[in-house]
């Protein structure tokens, strides 16, 4: 049942009761702040946590954020954390009455990610594991796993999991190098530069590992060709994606990019204070033209 915003269930009834006045408190001051000019933006079905980068972009424009589907919003985001999503009819009730963002992203499996992808771009990292002989990499289909290996091929395949060639991203002898794009409708302004140790290239990235390799923020002209940047929005739009992050890879040998994967509720940034301040605030930019301003 709402009340106002509908939180995990494994939060305290105390926890939540505090939550919603630091809700109805938030909203009181952007109201007498801008007026009627506070936008509220309904997350549904799940309400995001602070580390989330569009609750970091929404407070940053002063809009109301709530996953209660009986408050009056401006705008609507299908915001649930999973690799695969199944329409209910309240989101299928808001898609026949406007634009919800990343409504037709309701899978990101890496198989899907990798159809779609050599679809797009004419080539693949994916391997037949029977046939290939050599390292590949063996992932899990289900996002987030972070548990990638590389195995010796051939081999007999584990159901519900890819195989991929191992792709050369090494930047230096100790580190490897991931490019993490922020996409919002098509449009990307700059990424990251992710470098982990070789010996953990598949984990994912605490923040203990700025201790042996601070990030990168690099303007998008610097890490993508435009030709790379226009099948990249057609990849998002095919998959689904108006708003979320991707996984990118560069090979040193064929100098050609690979997606790997795609997030649609990504978190972060994890860059120092001033740079997350500064991508933040350049992500708000582009989220307000691009999805309020209509």
């Amino acid at each position: 049942m709402y009340i106002l915003n509908n939180f995990r269930k494994k939060r305290s009834p105390i926890n939540i009761f505090f939550k919603n006045i630091a809700y109805l408190l938030k909203w009181g001051v952007r109201l007498l702040l801008i007026g009627n000019k506070v936008k509220t933006i309904l997350l549904y079905p799940q309400y995001p946590s602070s580390n989330a980068v569009i609750y970091r972009i929404l407070t940053k424009l002063s809009c109301n954020i709530t996953n209660n589907p009986n408050k009056e919003h401006d705008l609507v985001v299908y915001w649930h954390d999973t690799t695969y999503r199944h329409h209910d009819s309240v989101i299928k009730n808001f898609s026949e009455k406007g634009p919800v963002i990343n409504l037709k992203c309701t899978d990101i499996s890496k198989s899907l990610v990798e159809k779609v992808f050599n679809e797009v771009f004419g080539y693949s990292s994916v391997v037949n594991p029977e046939t290939f002989t050599g390292l590949m990499v063996k992932k899990n289909e289900i996002n987030a796993s972070h548990d990638g290996i590389i195995v010796q091929g051939p081999l007999s395949p584990d159901e519900g999991f890819i195989y991929q060639k191992v792709i050369n991203n090494e930047y230096d002898k100790h580190f490897v190098v991931d490019i993490r794009l922020p996409v919002i409708n098509g449009k990307m302004i700059f990424g990251y530069l992710k470098y982990k140790s070789i010996e953990s290239r598949f984990a994912s990235f605490p923040k203990n590992m700025l201790n042996s390799k601070e990030p990168e923020v690099l303007p998008i002209e610097d890490l993508l060709t435009e030709e790379e940047m226009r099948a990249i929005a057609t990849f998002c739009k095919r998959i689904g994606l108006d708003y979320g992050e991707l996984d990118v890879l560069r090979d040193n040998d064929d100098k050609k990019i690979y997606i790997i994967d795609v997030n649609n509720t990504p978190t972060g940034p994890t860059v120092n204070k001033t740079l997350k301040s500064k991508c933040v605030k350049e992500m708000a930019s582009l989220f307000k033209e691009e999805f309020l301003l209509s």
